[in-house]
């Protein structure tokens, strides 16, 4: 791979922003040509467009632009000053080294395969606190798919035609919690999560969230607001059954209370 391949270097051209603007748009032309007044043609030039360097949501009227600290972990050597150099112009982040002082909130790694070493060096970002990762790669995930998700994956892109403009887009929105996944990815994923909870998790009696199937029942019945002894009937179980259901739960996932638990339910989707 040379420098003047396109993966992750196919940087905006040269042209102005105004220049490009008038291209994309020749209302805009017409206005920057001299029939509108200078001080609007000014207005033209300052506005943040969609296309220029920088998103115009990424910057509101009256508000700085909340930096996101990005680390980068780029294994090819030609790519990585580009990222860098990119990244570093951009008032929306903030580049970290590794360590830093202070912990990245996303992780930008960019690898030819998803291979036993890319996973490791996954996990360790995970374990030094690298936040949110976006990964970037043209290698087929789906056998270790969930393997990533659990160390923190949170955008995917594919390498081919990938620009650093898109890179730092992304990556600026996994800072602000958005993912992004390919939409094969994205389909391979969630058939992974049904295969998992009918091959693996209803067997034994539990729920994507970690709940026991019984624990939900008794849930469902907390919320609409019956007591033990009617728990204990409408599920044909003992008053002791019921109490012993609802202190494990609270015990297991740390809730304080009959409300607590149920709040949690209700969050995870379950009741």
């Amino acid at each position: 791979m040379t420098v003047t391949d396109p993966v992750l270097l196919m940087l905006p051209s040269a042209e102005s922003a105004g220049a490009a603007r008038r291209r994309r748009d020749p209302a805009s032309a017409k206005l920057e040509g001299g029939h509108a007044p200078a001080a609007l043609r000014r207005d033209l030039d300052a506005a943040p467009q969609w296309g220029d360097a920088r998103p115009p949501a990424l910057t509101r009227v009256g508000e700085a632009a909340e930096r996101i600290r990005v680390a980068l972990h780029v294994e090819d050597p030609l790519v990585l000053p580009t990222v860098r150099n990119d990244f570093a112009t951009r008032p929306e982040i903030e580049l970290v080294g590794v360590p830093a002082p202070t912990p990245a909130e996303v992780t930008v790694v960019v690898v030819e395969r998803v291979d036993r070493v890319a996973l490791a060096l996954l996990a360790a970002v995970r374990a030094a606190g690298g936040g949110r990762i976006v990964l970037v790669t043209d290698d087929d995930i789906e056998l270790a798919m969930m393997a990533v998700v659990q160390l923190g994956l949170t955008a995917l892109l594919r390498r081919a035609n990938l620009t650093v403009e898109r890179l730092a887009t992304v990556s600026i929105a996994a800072g602000r919690g958005h993912g992004q996944l390919p939409p094969d990815v994205l389909g391979a994923m969630l058939g992974q999560l049904e295969r998992h909870q009918r091959d693996v998790l209803e067997p034994h009696g539990l729920t994507m969230a970690g709940l026991l199937g019984r624990e939900v029942d008794v849930l469902r019945l907390v919320a609409e607001g019956l007591q033990t002894a009617e728990i204990a009937k409408r599920l044909s179980y003992s008053e002791r059954t019921v109490k012993n259901i609802i202190f494990g739960l609270l015990s297991r996932r740390g809730l304080r209370n009959r409300s607590h638990a149920v709040a949690y339910a209700m969050r995870r989707g379950l009741i």
